[in-house]
C-alpha cells in the first residue's frame, strides 16, 4: 500500500510477527539471554523493513524495550514508540482489539498498516467506519512469524499490483485445462465474464460489458460459451423480452468441475523457473502460494465490484 508523498506508518508488534510461536527449529539462545525467546528474532528481516517506503512505530506491549532489545538484532535504529493508553473496562468490547483504538489515535488520519497477529475482521470494520485514510490491517500468522510473502502482499504500488494482476491472469489461462470440444476463444474474457456473473447474478450482457470494460460482442460470445458449457443459465428479462438475464447454473457443470479440480502447480512453477531453466526452490514456492493465499482470501471478485 503506496503511492502517497507522505511515508506510510507502518505499525509493528514483536510478539507473533517478529518472535514467532511455532516449533522452529530456532538459532539457540545467547547465554545469559534475559528472554531466550529473543533468538527466534531473524536478522534477515531488519534491511527489509528498513528498505520500505513507510515510517515504522513499535505497536508492541514490549514499549521502550523494543528499542532495547529487538531493535539491535534486526540492525534498525531506535524507532517511535505507541504508547497505550491505561486499561479500560472498554477493552475488547464488540471483539475490538484493545489496541485498535489507541492506533486510530495515534495515525490521526494518516494512512497506515498495522501487522500484528491478533487482528481480526471486527477490527477492520471499526478502521474502516472511523479513519479517513488509507488502513490496512495484516493478520501475520504467529506459528511462521513474518515472512516475505507478508511483505510482498503488503508493499506494492499501483503499476506493481497491475503488472502482478496480468502475470496472475496468465498464469490462471495456462493452468486453465482447455475445453475438448466447443469453439476455441480467448480463456481469459470467459473467466472475467464468469466472474462478473457470480458476483452480479440476473445481470445482462450490457452490464457486463459497461462493468468489466470489454467490448458487448466478446461478452456476448463469453456467455454463449459459458451457456454450452453449462456453466451459466440465461432466462427472458421480464422487464424486456428482447434481453437476456444471465446467473450462474444451479449445480456444476462437467466443465465447472473440471476447472475447478485442476491445480496451478504446473503452471506457477513454470511462471517460477528462472531465465537459465532453474526451477524453483520448495521454499520459494510455499511462499509464493502462501502469498496467493492470502490475495485469494483478502480480494474477492465482490470486494473488487464495490
Amino acid at each position: 500500500m503506496t503511492g502517497s508523498t507522505t511515508p506510510v506508518l507502518l505499525y509493528l508488534d514483536v510478539d507473533g510477527p517478529l518472535i514467532p510461536f511455532g516449533a522452529g527449529p530456532y538459532p539457540a539462545a545467547r547465554e545469559g539471554e534475559a528472554n531466550p525467546l529473543l533468538a527466534r528474532v531473524d536478522p534477515t528481516l531488519g534491511p527489509k523493513l528498513a528498505a520500505l517506503p513507510c515510517e515504522l512505530v513499535w505497536a508492541t506491549t514490549w514499549m521502550a524495550e523494543a528499542n532495547e532489545c529487538v531493535a539491535p538484532r534486526l540492525g534498525l535504529p531506535e524507532l517511535p514508540v505507541v504508547v497505550w493508553p491505561e486499561p479500560s473496562d472498554e477493552d475488547g468490547r464488540g471483539g475490538i482489539h484493545w489496541k485498535t483504538p489507541a492506533l486510530l489515535d495515534h495515525a490521526a488520519g494518516r494512512s497506515f498498516i498495522w501487522v500484528d497477529d491478533e487482528i481480526t475482521d471486527a477490527d477492520r470494520d471499526h478502521v474502516a467506519a472511523r479513519h479517513p485514510g488509507r488502513a490496512l490491517l495484516h493478520r501475520v500468522d504467529p506459528g511462521q512469524g513474518l515472512t516475505e510473502a507478508d511483505l510482498c502482499v503488503l508493499f506494492m504500488n499501483e503499476i506493481e499490483a497491475f503488472l502482478l494482476g496480468r502475470t496472475l491472469m496468465k498464469i490462471g489461462e495456462q493452468a486453465t485445462p482447455r475445453p475438448k470440444s466447443g469453439p476455441a476463444g480467448s480463456v481469459r474474457s470467459v473467466v472475467v465474464v464468469l466472474g462478473d456473473i457470480v458476483s452480479h447474478p440476473g445481470t445482462t450482457v450490457g452490464e457486463i460489458a459497461a462493468r468489466t470494460g470489454l467490448p458487448q460482442s466478446q461478452v456476448s460470445t463469453a456467455v454463449a460459451r459459458l451457456e454450452q458449457a453449462g456453466s451459466v443459465d440465461t432466462e427472458p428479462d421480464p422487464a424486456d423480452r428482447r434481453r437476456r438475464l444471465i446467473r450462474p447454473a444451479a449445480e456444476p457443470s462437467a466443465r465447472v468441475t473440471e476447472v475447478r479440480a485442476t491445480t496451478i502447480d504446473e503452471a506457477l512453477a513454470a511462471a517460477l523457473t528462472g531465465p537459465d531453466g532453474t526451477a524453483p526452490t520448495p521454499d520459494t514456492v510455499r511462499e509464493v502460494t502462501a502469498a496467493l493465499d492470502l490475495l485469494a482470501r483478502r480480494l474477492t471478485p465482490s470486494i473488487t465490484a464495490r
